[in-house]
């Protein structure tokens, strides 16, 4: 049974739910300062395994690799031609983080370094000094 990491803001409420249809919520209304810390992923850079779609180019269809970076509380993610943030929870290996509306879910194997983030595999790879 999933139960997610929770935060509490000074009021004492909760902002993070889980075992809902196994899955994690991150309520969005959580502020990054307060969201709850995922150490594995803290201050890790991600690129995906394979080669992705980067948008078009002067010579049409560029491709490269996609790219996750994780603070201590928040994300930041460049694939295709979008850049998205947000806030994310660690629970075990499982990964759930909140963007807007949208809900991205993942799971990391620390043994491997491989992070499967809304469907696609990323290995961890040191940030340039």
């Amino acid at each position: 049974m999933l139960s997610a990491c929770t935060a509490e803001d000074d009021t004492g409420r909760d902002h993070t739910r889980g075992d809902r249809n196994g899955e994690i919520e991150v309520d969005s209304k959580l502020p990054a300062s307060q969201a709850p810390v995922g150490h594995a992923l803290t201050n890790k850079r991600f690129l995906s395994i394979e080669k992705r779609d980067l948008g078009l180019g002067p010579g049409g269809a560029e491709m490269g690799h996609w790219v996750i970076y994780f603070s201590s509380s928040t994300f930041e993610w460049a694939y295709s031609d979008v850049a998205e943030s947000g806030t994310y929870v660690l629970d075990g290996n499982r990964v759930a983080a909140q963007s807007g509306d949208r809900q991205i879910l993942g799971e990391y194997d620390p043994d491997s370094g491989i992070l499967t983030w809304d469907g696609t595999d990323y290995r961890f790879v040191k940030a340039p000094e």
